[in-house]
């Protein structure tokens, strides 16, 4: 088996600790602090193995218990930065859990197997933590750089647990901080590995969670969150471009009849809030395959992909879902409006219905034009007969 020289390992980890502290702060941000935060959790680690790292050197207190707390504080460190990178608050029990844990290495000084005992066990106890982190929201985080952290922080686990069990079980002594041997080796080998890792799976992930919200944002409204035009059109062309396709298809396009008065009188942020409020009324009258988008203003569309291959059915299935949004939309709206201090702000309600035109078409057989222009047409038909209703071509 090759021997490693324990404190050869030390230095490069403590090196590689610093170094990778520093690049993850050079590319965090004031805005999102994740990176911030898992640049000082390397520090903390950094500062850790050098204590431990000068045994011979200072005090025991500084040494043993302060650089094992410092170590111990960095794995509580990336975990606060997981949850703020999360948007979830950070209870302070990550990071007291630890620190009265490593209370007891106070009283430890003269029984290493003690220490190597508790402070592997704690180790990896944050370790499955933040493992759990990560398939708890899982759905939440986009790309690979969870899968590689994952993986990771499950060999940090397994590692963590390498010289407890070798004390437990007897298999081989450990004398000192700085002994060789299979156990000291291997654990450290691997934690230098693994930091180099880590560094990378954060430092991807955030990169991927960058790159999925900017990708959203392009394709969703920037006031009520829903589609946006672009994306919507993405949709219908895909509907339409399958040929193969029998089923019968519907759209409806609808204008709110009285915003430009709500506008008028009672100012933009009353008319804004009646767009949200409206856009969360729509969302909830269509099925799981259906959706709707904001055209722009107080326009909005509506795309019913699988309607079945009767006609007669699809329409009576469109003007069923078409008769429940002008229903939702026409109650009542508690609206603010008035100063920017919310004590002087008035509460209202306001009534607005919903002019509807719907048009029915067999998947792959017109353009997305000719589609719009028939519904658009349908829904003018309407708001000119009378607002508040539905018109089908």
């Amino acid at each position: 088996m090759p021997q490693i020289d324990i404190n050869t390992l030390f230095l490069v980890l403590i090196a590689i600790s610093v170094t990778v502290a520093a690049m993850l702060a050079s590319v965090g941000s004031r805005a999102d602090k994740s990176l911030l935060i898992w640049s000082t959790a390397y520090l903390a680690q950094a500062a850790g193995f050098l204590l431990i790292s000068l045994r011979q050197v200072i005090s025991d207190v500084l040494s043993i218990w302060l650089g094992n707390l410092l170590v111990s504080m960095g794995y509580s460190l990336l975990a606060a930065g997981l949850l703020n990178f999360l948007h979830r608050a950070t209870s302070k029990w990550v990071v007291l859990v630890p620190a009265l844990l490593f209370l007891n290495f106070l009283y430890l000084f003269d029984n290493l197997e003690a220490r190597l005992v508790l402070g592997g066990l704690t180790n990896t106890g944050q370790m499955l933590f933040l493992i759990l982190l990560l398939r708890r929201h899982r759905f939440e985080i986009a790309g690979r750089g969870k899968q590689i952290l994952t993986v990771c922080f499950a060999v940090g686990a397994t590692l963590s647990l390498i010289r407890p069990l070798t004390v437990i079980a007897g298999v081989a002594e450990i004398p000192s901080y700085d002994s060789g041997g299979f156990a000291q080796t291997y654990t450290f080998l691997g934690i230098n590995i693994l930091s180099i890792a880590n560094a990378l799976g954060l430092v991807l992930m955030e990169k991927e969670q960058a790159e999925a919200t900017m990708y959203s944002m392009a394709r969703s409204d920037y006031l009520t969150g829903l589609m946006n035009r672009r994306s919507f059109y993405e949709r219908i062309n895909q509907l339409i471009s399958d040929k193969k396709s029998k089923q019968y298809a519907a759209l409806i396009l609808l204008d709110l009849d009285n915003f430009k008065p709500l506008n008028d009188t009672h100012g933009h942020g009353a008319g804004d809030q009646m767009l949200i409020q409206a856009a969360n009324r729509m969302s909830g009258c269509i099925g799981e395959h259906d959706v709707v988008a904001r055209l722009g203003g107080d326009e909005f569309v509506f795309l019913l992909p699988f309607l079945g291959t009767d006609q007669q059915q699809a329409k009576a299935s469109a003007l069923e879902v078409a008769e429940k949004i002008k229903n939702a939309l026409a109650e009542p709206y508690a609206l603010t409006s008035g100063s920017s201090t919310p004590s002087e702000n008035i509460s209202f309600q306001y009534r607005c219905t919903a002019s509807l035109g719907v048009q029915l078409f067999s998947q792959g057989q017109r353009s997305r034009e000719a589609i719009m222009r028939e519904a658009d047409m349908a829904m003018y038909a309407a708001k000119t007969k009378e607002k508040g209703t539905i018109a089908f071509t």
